[in-house]
């Protein structure tokens, strides 16, 4: 996936009451029913990581359980142009998601554990990864210390590390020299003894970038 590409798509997401929720099939086969989804419940009462993250959208953004899964299909695409552009170069309500997120991440911990699903680690990767893909600086040092912490409790998924990852931890590194050193020890922490893989896929990143 070139994420590069999303923060000169000529569609503006300013207005988060502009996204497509029709074709959301593929996120919603995941067991999520969002027709009698409670946006107050409790995070502690969630059952899937799914059902985390979008009420936890829904509570900060201010958004509708449909709108949140669109912000979550299409490989995250318009997520990761808002945490790249913020709403109306505004970033203070993705930058409280992330925080609400940090806040309740030992919940989010528990209930991956209990899924114990590949999946739903890959996505949760996923999904918090591209907050590390802003152009504000709070949010890529808050969405680092988040893997940082997931990185302490579950293997991440390779792929998406190769496909997405490496791509976003060097725009930050780049981007943010002040959190440079925070993003290395998480980068530590993921690839943990997979030395030998981590720098294939760092000369892969290198030589896409040339």
């Amino acid at each position: 996936m070139d994420i590069s590409s999303y923060t000169t798509n000529t569609h503006d997401i300013s207005s988060i009451s502009k996204l497509n929720t029709t074709n959301i099939s593929n996120i919603t086969s995941a067991g999520v029913n969002i027709k009698n989804l409670n946006i107050n419940k409790e995070y502690s009462n969630c059952e899937s990581a799914l059902e985390f993250f979008i009420i936890s959208l829904c509570k900060n953004l201010n958004i509708n359980p449909r709108q949140a899964i669109a912000l979550l299909s299409n490989n995250r695409k318009y997520l990761t142009i808002m945490c790249f552009k913020g709403l109306k170069q505004d970033f203070t309500q993705i930058l409280s998601w992330l925080n609400d997120i940090n806040v309740n991440i030992n919940i989010l911990i528990n209930i991956l554990k209990n899924l114990n699903d590949e999946k739903s680690i890959s996505m949760t990767f996923a999904t918090l990864g591209v907050g590390i893909y802003s152009k504000c600086l709070e949010i890529s040092a808050v969405a680092n210390v988040i893997l940082y912490h997931l990185s302490k409790e579950f293997d991440m998924d390779w792929d998406w590390f190769k496909n997405e990852g490496i791509t976003l931890f060097m725009f930050a590194m780049d981007r943010h020299p002040q959190i440079r050193t925070n993003l290395l020890e998480t980068i530590t922490s993921l690839t943990k003894g997979k030395s030998e893989t981590f720098m294939n896929i760092l000369l892969m990143g290198l030589k896409s970038n040339e």
